[in-house]
């Protein structure tokens, strides 16, 4: 998407290079593309969130996992000792 913004920026600004100003239909429909392209970048900023959001709270499962396996491991062995 960042590509998509760039090159409709540098179409943008050939466009007006070469015409010395925009109509107000061209302002409006680059208004309108930037504006989606913004929709998209927040949307995948929050998708971005969410995954990691997602991936620590597997990492923190993971990790209590890890220490009730290791504390039942130890209750095990205790329990082989008596």
């Amino acid at each position: 998407m960042a590509s998509r913004l760039k090159v409709l920026s540098v179409i943008a600004v050939s466009t007006l290079g070469l015409t010395a100003c925009a109509s107000q239909s061209d302002v409006d429909q680059l208004r309108t593309e930037v504006n989606a392209l913004r929709a998209d970048v927040n949307s995948m900023q929050q998708e971005v969130q969410a995954s990691r959001d997602s991936s620590m709270r597997a990492a923190e499962a993971a990790e209590r996992a890890a220490a009730a396996a290791e504390s039942s491991n130890r209750m095990f062995n205790r329990s082989l000792r008596k």
